[in-house]
């Protein structure tokens, strides 16, 4: 058996337990929309496929049209995933709408 001393040294030989490590807010988010984002939303949202599919159309659409502009003033064109913010915010027109809606 151990004595109250030997016990007292083995708890003091033990490492400090460590707190248990919290996920990243928005790590769900893919980076380079996570940038550009200023709040994380609570719930998800699940578009329908019919919604995804006229949002993705109206987004390349839209990015033909800016790429187009950019280019005949001689500027460099948006990446896709700036644009995508840009879109979303030009759609909604608040921050917190924009990244409720990115996610």
């Amino acid at each position: 058996m151990q004595t109250e001393e030997e016990a007292e040294q083995v708890v003091e030989d033990l490492p400090a337990p460590s707190a248990p490590k919290k996920k990243a807010k928005g790590s769900h988010i893919p980076k380079e929309i996570r940038e550009l984002m200023n709040s994380f939303p609570r719930k998800v949202r699940v578009l329908s496929i019919r919604g995804v599919r006229r949002l993705v159309l109206q987004i390349y659409m839209d990015k033909v049209d800016n790429d187009q502009i950019h280019d005949e003033a001689n500027h460099e064109r948006l990446p896709m995933a700036q644009f995508i913010g840009e879109f979303m915010y030009h759609k909604y027109g608040l921050h917190t709408l924009t990244d409720y809606h990115l996610t």
